[in-house]
């Protein structure tokens, strides 16, 4: 099975953030000249958002927390990881941050199969190997109950540090265009295809010390996990 990465996102909060309201600005002007075709979206009292069209990467920093999120391009372009890490280090240095009260990292997969009775499917035979509620209804004598099939499901694991939520849902993939020529353009673009959607969520439990935190390494980590621990057992 062809799994594809479609996006990631790391979110940072942390207790205390109030530097933003003196920072937000200067801050911003780093990240515009470490970053060339980064602009800002959007300010106000509790968030800044920024963005860069090409890159296809959000930026978010404010009183709470502070946010990454890059589409995945290519295999050959982790643009994630060149942003990440000193986006957070800048973020993190401007606003005396000590220590996080949680640290999110979530994978955004997808699988392309043929058709939606295909995806539905898929999830539903998941279901049942998993015993993520395939079965939930199975002994009911009720029609409207037992003849219902699994559609998606959230399965969610703890232990005292670390959190893990995994969501497997279905979807449409579309092609989005930019640019001149676009009524020609939109003629070649290709149906939405149906997919099953894989959102997967790495997440602390218990305050990190920010010298603790590796952005890189533990993005490097969870993306490993998925695909070596969890993509297998998905497969049917």
């Amino acid at each position: 099975m062809n799994w594809v990465l479609l996006r990631q996102t790391m979110d940072v909060r942390y207790p205390n953030g109030y530097r933003h309201w003196d920072c937000a600005g200067d801050l911003a002007n780093q990240l515009l000249g470490l970053f060339p075709g980064l602009v800002v979206d959007d300010g106000d009292p509790s968030n800044v958002t920024m963005s860069h069209d090409e890159h296809q990467i959000k930026l978010r920093y404010g009183v709470e927390g502070a946010t990454v999120e890059a589409a995945s391009l290519d295999e050959h372009t982790n643009l994630f990881e060149q942003y990440a890490a000193p986006f957070f280090a800048l973020v993190f240095r401007s606003f005396a941050i000590k220590t996080t009260s949680r640290v999110g990292h979530r994978l955004v997969n997808h699988l392309t199969l043929d058709d939606k009775a295909s995806v539905q499917d898929y999830i539903f035979k998941l279901s049942i190997k998993t015993g993520a509620g395939g079965s939930f209804f199975a002994s009911s004598e009720d029609e409207r109950l037992n003849t219902k099939k699994t559609t998606g499901f959230i399965l969610i694991f703890e232990d005292e540090k670390i959190g893990l939520r995994i969501n497997i849902g279905s979807g449409k993939a579309k092609t989005n265009i930019n640019g001149p020529m676009l009524n020609d353009l939109r003629r070649h673009i290709p149906p939405p295809t149906d997919i099953v959607v894989l959102d997967i969520d790495n997440y602390t439990l218990k305050p990190l010390n920010i010298s603790d935190l590796l952005i890189n390494d533990l993005a490097k980590s969870n993306a490993k996990m998925v695909k070596t621990r969890i993509l297998p057992i998905l497969e049917i």
